[in-house]
This record gives C-alpha cells, sequence and structure tokens, in this order.
C-alpha cells in the first residue's frame, strides 16, 4: 500500500490507494489472482476457475456492481496473464471500467466435449449444451449473488472456445454483451455460418446493445479461421443488422494462432468501453479548462450515466475519477467544498475506502471545520480497527497517521 503521507500535489500519482487483503495478488496491480473452486451439477466434474477481483471492490458498498468478463481457455500459461495483464493496465488508464474476470480453463481430455455435442454414455446432454448450462445457470447467478457481478457481460473465446463463444452468445443474447471470438469457426452440426448471420439479423433476439468481435490472423496455420470469419464478414456487408447489433471484423497481420489470442483483447476492450474512457478525457482536456461549471459532481455523474446508458449497463466511478477531480478543484480552484462533494460521491460507491475517508479528514482540515474532520476520523479509525485483511503494518500506519492529527 502506498504510504498515506503521500505528495498530494500529484493528481494522476493518488491512484486507487484504497486498501486491499493481504492475500492481494503482486501479479496483477489492480487485481487479485485467487481461484473459485466448483462442485458442479452440470459439467460433473469439479472445476477450478481463475477469478480477479478489483482491488476496490473489497471496499465497495452492497449495491455497487462490476461487470463481468469471461475469459475462456484460462489453462494457457502464457497467453493468459498476457490478456490479464492487460485488463489490469487498461482499468489503471481508465481505458476500461473495474470488473470481475474470471477465466475458465480447458484440458486435453474436456475442450472439445464441452465445445461439441459429442455426449457421454446415458446422458442426454452434450458437452457443449453442459458447459452452457454451467455458465448460465451456475456461474453467472454465483457471482451476481455472492460477489457483487454485475449482469452485463463479456465473453472471450479462441479457436474451438472462439466457436463456444459464438454458440453461448446466440443461444443466450439477452444474456452476453461483448463477444469477442478470435481464431473462431461454425459447425454445421452445432451452429453454422448462415444459422450465425441469420441471428445477427434478428432484431427480436435483442434488448440491449450487442457487439460482436471476430479476429484471425494472416498467417498459414490461421487460413482456415481467416477464410471462415473472411465468409461471415462478406455476408454482414450486405445484411442489415438491427440497431442494438454491432460487427466487428479484422485480419491481424502476421499473427499466428496463439498470437491472435491475445493480441487483439486490448484494442477490442478499448473499443467497447470507449464511451466510459471518454468521461475523464473530456474533462480533464476540455471541461476544467473552460468556463466554470455548475454543480460539477452533478454533472460529472450525469456524464458518468450517459456513458452507461451507450454501454448497456449502469458504470461506477472508480478512484482515478475521483482523485484526479478532487485534486483539481482542491488545488488549481482552491474550490475546498466541491472537492468534499467529489470525496463524498466516491464514498457512496466505496464507503470502505480508507484513504477516502483521510482526504475528508484533510479538507475539512483545510476548512478549519474541526467538527467535520473529527467525524471522518472516528469513522476511519473504526474502519481500520474493523478490518481483518489490513496488516499490523498497516494498521499501524493508519493509527498513527490518526494520532498525530
Amino acid at each position: 500500500m502506498n504510504k498515506i503521507f503521500r505528495n498530494k500535489i500529484a493528481v494522476l500519482s493518488l491512484l486507487l490507494l484504497c486498501t486491499i487483503s493481504t492475500g492481494f495478488s503482486q501479479k496483477f496491480s489492480l487485481y487479485s489472482d485467487d481461484k473459485m473452486d466448483f462442485q458442479t451439477s452440470y459439467l460433473n466434474e469439479p472445476i477450478s476457475i481463475n477469478l480477479h477481483l478489483p482491488e476496490a471492490y473489497f471496499d465497495a458498498a452492497d449495491s455497487t456492481k462490476f461487470p463481468v468478463i469471461i475469459i475462456l481457455d484460462s489453462q494457457h500459461s502464457r497467453s493468459y496473464p498476457q490478456i490479464m495483464s492487460a485488463i489490469d493496465l487498461l482499468t489503471s488508464e481508465t481505458q476500461m471500467p473495474e470488473s470481475i474476470v474470471v477465466g475458465i480453463p480447458f484440458n486435453m481430455n474436456n475442450r472439445y466435449y464441452f465445445t461439441s455435442t459429442q455426449t457421454k454414455s446415458n446422458d442426454s446432454l452434450s458437452g457443449i449444451e453442459r458447459m452452457n448450462r454451467f455458465i448460465f445457470s451456475e456461474l453467472l447467478p454465483k457471482l451476481q449473488n455472492s460477489y457483487k457481478a454485475h449482469t452485463y457481460t463479456t465473453m472471450i473465446g479462441h479457436s474451438r472456445t472462439a466457436f463456444l463463444v459464438n454458440y453461448l452468445s446466440s443461444n443466450n443474447p439477452k444474456r452476453v454483451n461483448n463477444a469477442i471470438s478470435l481464431s473462431g469457426f461454425f459447425d454445421d452440426a452445432i451452429l453454422s455460418l448462415q444459422q450465425f448471420r441469420q441471428f445477427l439479423s434478428e432484431p427480436a433476439n435483442f434488448s440491449q446493445p450487442f457487439k460482436y468481435y471476430y479476429y484471425a490472423g494472416t498467417t498459414l496455420e490461421e487460413r482456415t479461421y481467416l477464410n471462415e470469419f473472411g465468409e461471415l464478414n462478406q455476408l454482414l456487408q450486405t445484411t442489415i443488422l438491427p440497431e442494438m447489433v454491432s460487427a466487428s471484423y479484422k485480419e491481424i497481420a502476421n499473427a499466428n494462432h496463439m498470437t491472435n489470442y491475445w493480441i487483439p483483447v486490448p484494442e477490442i476492450l478499448v473499443d467497447i468501453f470507449k464511451s466510459y474512457n471518454n468521461v475523464l478525457d473530456t474533462w480533464l482536456q476540455v471541461k476544467i479548462q473552460g468556463e466554470a461549471i455548475s454543480e460539477p459532481v452533478k454533472v460529472f455523474a450525469t456524464d458518468l450515466n450517459a456513458a452507461g446508458n451507450e454501454l448497456g449497463f449502469e458504470v461506477n466511478p472508480n478512484l482515478t475519477h475521483i482523485y484526479s477531480l478532487l485534486n483539481h478543484y482542491r488545488y488549481q480552484n482552491s474550490d475546498f467544498k466541491t472537492a468534499i462533494d467529489f470525496v463524498d460521491y466516491g464514498l457512496s460507491y466505496f464507503p470502505k475506502c480508507k484513504d477516502l475517508h483521510i482526504e475528508m479528514i484533510e479538507l475539512y482540515k483545510a476548512l478549519d471545520d474541526q467538527e467535520n474532520a473529527e467525524v471522518y476520523k472516528i469513522l476511519l479509525k473504526n474502519l481500520v480497527l474493523n478490518d481483518a485483511n489490513l496488516s499490523k503494518e498497516q494498521q499501524d500506519e493508519y493509527l498513527n497517521y490518526l494520532t498525530q492529527q
């Protein structure tokens, strides 16, 4: 954790300082690196899923929900960390909202079974049907009921699991918001190219925005996927898609099969969440450079809501938003009241964030309002003493700060 006595002049260095659990991963700066073990009734075998909770999750109110990203093929020990590192970086740069990320691994024994119509003896369900039911009847409900997950869902798959993404999204169009199919294909026995085209063209399938991304490399080992996706792209050029649907095709020059699993992901996520990124970008580059804004927090919340409406879900501010804007009004404008309003706005989403309480103490002290400063000292002390995840060193750091006030 960064020192409490940090440099308060540097606006963008005061990012994401809220306390995390002592088990928080050092592999990623803003996400945990955990496992979720499932004794699933649908897969008929235990499964251990990668679970990455955003840093702010631990300080969030129960009403603060996080979008979900499901990455299929998380067993790839080299490609999967690349994708997670990209998500980590994009989150820190506010290119995308903090999300709950889960990785579903496959192995040599079950990867074909769970992505095909193959059935086991005395079973009425195929492997792909079982995976479909596991994700939508077990995994997502578990995340929504136990992990503050929003219903807004992005799926990422590659090769056989790219086909799985096509299948899952076409069977659950009201529960998948973004489908990322990398080096994918179609299967006439389950979901043909023409059937998928028909799915995308039918307005009744979509009650919310749906974005479909299909990318292929141009190397020889990618030619099967390149041909399939190239054919789909040609068909969609002459297909009128519903207003709710967008389809984006790209050929990644010289990309090999495995390279095409992770290289496209950052670019696609930037595109998906561009309206979210645009909020802070516009404020820092345009709005706070112009005429004074009446009720800045209210205007910012309206802008964030507009981005959420475009995306199709209610987005949260993140701490980069809060610190960037509170410090502008605090240091550039000497407007302590507006700075307090931004901290209060942040606390409505992240009430356990100890560093936001420190900001309140410092801001009220600057206004010589000892009564309100004392209120936040008491709140901070209670948070520190009741946080079992704090290390002794972290707890002492906060308590030492309080004794010096």
